[in-house]
């Protein structure tokens, strides 16, 4: 079973868009066997069928809270007893809960969220978080790669090591 990479939020609101330039950049170096990768402006319902499938989901999104360009790597567990009251922008803990529910499965999941600074009209990131996107790719690496040698295949991409280490683990807060 193959990781999932959805990189989410809106290209179209500045730092928001920081998910999908992750995941673009990901998909430009991972070999097609070592994961899937999905650019979406939002987080849905239909997304629990992919996650019930994959070995491993790695969500990738900007937070309104933080230092801008921090960049917070952290678990995700699934929300028990997922009720879905609403069609679209549900959170991570949700989807994993629903392919559950559904599905009967759902994978290990982390969120990689990149603290910005401006959520305004515009397809440009701050330079903050620009700067921020080789470490929000090496958490991303990070993640496969541990998921990589926990089933004993090596991990399929090349990408440089990152040049900053990463911060402490922190939450994350869709904008």
């Amino acid at each position: 079973m193959l990781p999932l990479v959805i990189g989410y939020g809106n290209p179209l609101r500045a730092d928001d868009g920081v998910g999908w330039h992750v995941a673009q950049q990901l998909a430009a170096v991972l070999s097609p066997d070592a994961a899937t990768v999905i650019t979406t402006h939002q987080l849905t319902p239909e997304l629990a069928g992919p996650i019930s499938r994959a070995g491993l989901v790695i969500f990738v999104d900007a937070s309104a809270e933080g230092e801008p360009g921090h960049v917070a790597s952290a678990a995700v567990p699934p929300q028990e007893g997922t009720s879905l009251t609403f069609s679209h922008d549900v959170e991570p803990q949700t989807l994993l809960g629903l392919a559950g529910a559904l599905y009967g499965a759902y994978p290990p999941a982390v969120v990689v969220s990149v603290a910005g600074r401006d959520f305004g009209y515009g397809n440009e990131l701050s330079p903050v978080v620009q700067a921020a996107i080789p470490r929000a790719l090496a958490a991303v690496r990070s993640a496969l790669s541990a998921h990589a040698s926990h089933r004993g295949t090596p991990a399929s991409f090349a990408m440089p090591p990152a040049a900053e280490p990463l911060g402490p683990s922190g939450g994350h807060t869709h904008a």
